[in-house]
């Protein structure tokens, strides 16, 4: 019964945010191939340190998400300062968990650096679509 509503809820939810929702991943794989590749080329081809590589990509991404959630995947026309503060603040939050596990993890030695950026990214992307979704991007709110 429980799975039953679970499985409906989630059906009903994908129909009416698909459109939405692929946006958001088109813009989750723009995203995440810049935030890649900065990495790789300042670790690789520039051998600067990781942990140092892995923050000025996520610094670079930033912007680029932020403008392209606002315009293209959420379409909001509200106060682009109220959403720009509220972004920041819960990409710093997912940023900071998505840095954690990938230095914490990376620490380990026991999956390849451009494995464990993908796969941390993934979790975080499905994390932060429901965050922005539903916190960041809420069109219509009285305060704004």
């Amino acid at each position: 019964m429980v799975v039953h509503k679970l499985y409906k809820w989630s059906f009903n939810y994908l129909k009416k945010n698909f459109v939405k929702i692929i946006k958001y991943l088109i813009g989750g794989v723009v995203s995440f191939l810049l935030k890649l590749l900065i990495t790789i080329f300042l670790v690789d081809l520039l051998h600067i340190d990781i942990k140092i590589s892995y923050v000025i990509s996520l610094i670079i991404v930033i912007l680029f998400v932020f403008f392209y959630n606002f315009h293209i995947t959420f379409q909001n026309k509200t106060s682009k300062k109220i959403k720009f503060f509220k972004y920041i603040l819960a990409y710093s939050i997912f940023s900071g968990l998505d840095y954690i596990l990938v230095i914490f993890i990376n620490s380990l030695n026991i999956i390849d650096y451009r494995l464990l950026i993908t796969c941390v990214t993934i979790f975080i992307m499905i994390i932060k679509y429901f965050a922005y979704n539903h916190l960041v991007f809420v069109r219509g709110a009285k305060n704004e």
